[in-house]
């Protein structure tokens, strides 16, 4: 699908160079198509681009790189299953590429081949996003989610409603925000995680593997020791 961005569409075993990509400071990849962050605040993509994934205005496959719309000032991007999103330095973000359950932010479900701005958003400071779901945090640690919520990976308070805008997480005062498929987790100001959505695979880390309406209730990890960053994996 072009997702190496070397110009070919070939399997390599080895890593190649992806063409015309310098002053690279971020890199993200999603299923089949891959954005980078550059240092002037340019935001590349290349790969798969059926639901506009790469941001250029169109659904047409890339096997190298090209601009995602025209942002300029973006400081962090984050890849979806079939969406990407930008954080801009004023602390707004821009979305483009699938949107059926609204993961986009930008207040409907239709799909964006270009940047569309995320509603209501200011003071953004971080962004994550997985599967059909985003997440962002903002300087004062305040959560905030949109997207898919089938498996309350949105709020963590219950409720199983899809979100087309940004909707606060409650309670949460956040450093940090990891999204996973289905699920959502947080380090919190002492260093403590919560986590809630999905616990199909145990991955809330609450001791269950309970699924949707017992997984959805916002849960404490486990005996988790203070850490000072964490990654999550696809499920």
């Amino acid at each position: 699908l072009g997702q190496l961005g070397d110009g070919r569409m070939m399997n390599s075993p080895r890593p190649v160079r992806v063409t015309g990509i310098a002053g690279a400071m971020q890199v993200s990849a999603g299923p089949g198509f891959t954005c980078a962050l550059l240092s002037t605040g340019r935001v590349m993509c290349w790969g798969k681009n059926n639901n506009g994934n790469l941001g250029d205005g169109s659904t047409t496959m890339r096997t190298t790189p090209v601009a995602a719309g025209t942002i300029s000032t973006a400081t962090e991007i984050a890849v979806g299953g079939s969406h990407a999103c930008a954080l801009l330095a004023d602390g707004t973000a821009r979305c483009w590429g699938a949107n059926g359950s609204g993961q986009l932010g930008d207040g409907s479900t239709t799909q964006r081949d270009r940047p569309a701005t995320v509603r209501a958003l200011s003071g953004a400071t971080q962004i994550a996003t997985r599967w059909n779901h985003t997440c962002v945090r903002t300087g004062s640690g305040t959560v905030l989610c949109w997207g898919a919520n089938s498996w309350g990976q949105l709020r963590g308070d219950g409720s199983t409603g899809d979100a087309n805008e940004p909707t606060t997480v409650p309670g949460v005062t956040a450093e940090e925000i990891r999204t996973g498929t289905n699920f959502t987790c947080v380090r919190l100001v002492d260093r403590s995680a919560e986590c809630w959505g999905s616990s199909y695979y145990g991955q809330l880390g609450n001791g269950s593997t309970s699924a949707i309406l017992d997984a959805i209730a916002r849960m404490p990890v486990v005996g988790l020791a203070k850490r000072w960053t964490f990654y999550i994996g696809k499920d």
